[in-house]
């Protein structure tokens, strides 16, 4: 848990002449960067987590430098995320001459909670490719757990054969069915699912049930179902998915 401070006005950010400073229990650095590149801010933040201190550097809506004692740029950002309580306010401090980060925000956050997964603190998603069907032979014995696996789904009515992409991942990333090469799209819908539990969790939202994004030539429909299980879809941006999105909720 991390206690926020916000914005004072100082030398080394803003220039707005008065302004509130208030303590926030319970913020999170992903919300930290993330409020910042929204709101387009050019700022300094200090974090401080027990003995350790970095510092995050925000200008024209991206994170353009971090340092912290050991590291700088991307390594300090992923090492700052790391850290679980502490401390984080406006300080100010000298810009670089050069930015040390080109990586989006967003691809920040992805890549830290990906590692959060990978060290075994969050384990939700995992990613096992399905057994290629040459691996079922004719007449080779079918395993109790393969008996147990879940079917696939029917085809999709006529009104959704616009899909470009379809697959349904297990609660631990694994997938079940597909529709087109999902290969990357999977590892996006996993990481996309995981990364709002973990946003929401920490501002105190309800689980994730469904969700919608449209893109300048496609839309993103995802669902999460009772079991447990991720549904997700790709679509031209005019597809008629009227039927799915009831079916979603949405």
């Amino acid at each position: 848990m991390f206690e926020a401070a916000s914005h004072a006005p100082d030398s080394g950010s803003r220039a707005t002449p008065g302004g509130f400073r208030a303590s926030i229990e319970g913020a999170s650095l992903p919300d930290l960067i993330q409020m910042e590149c929204l709101a387009q801010s050019s700022s300094v933040f200090r974090v401080t987590s027990d003995n350790k201190v970095g510092y995050l550097y925000f200008r024209g809506g991206q994170l353009v430098h971090a340092w912290t004692g050991e590291h700088t740029g991307e390594a300090a950002v992923l090492e700052i995320l790391k850290w679980h309580n502490g401390t984080f306010d406006p300080c100010s401090v000298q810009f670089p001459e050069a930015p040390s980060i080109r990586t989006s925000w967003q691809h920040l956050l992805l890549r830290s909670a990906q590692n959060r997964d990978e060290s075994g603190r969050h384990k939700l998603v995992s990613f096992s490719k399905p057994p290629h069907p040459s691996a079922h032979k004719a007449g080779s014995e079918t395993t109790p757990e393969e008996d147990s696996s879940p079917p696939r789904p029917s085809a999709p009515p006529a009104s959704e054969r616009s899909l470009e992409l379809a697959v349904r991942l297990d609660a631990r990333g694994n997938v079940l069915s597909s529709r087109g090469d999902v290969s990357e799209f999977a590892e996006l819908v996993a990481y996309t699912s995981r990364l709002a539990q973990l946003i929401g969790a920490d501002l105190g939202m309800d689980a994730l049930v469904s969700a919608e994004c449209t893109c300048e030539r496609s839309r993103y429909l995802l669902h999460v179902e009772e079991s447990g299980q991720l549904l997700a879809l790709k679509a031209a941006k005019d597809a008629d998915l009227t039927s799915v999105r009831a079916r979603f909720g949405l």
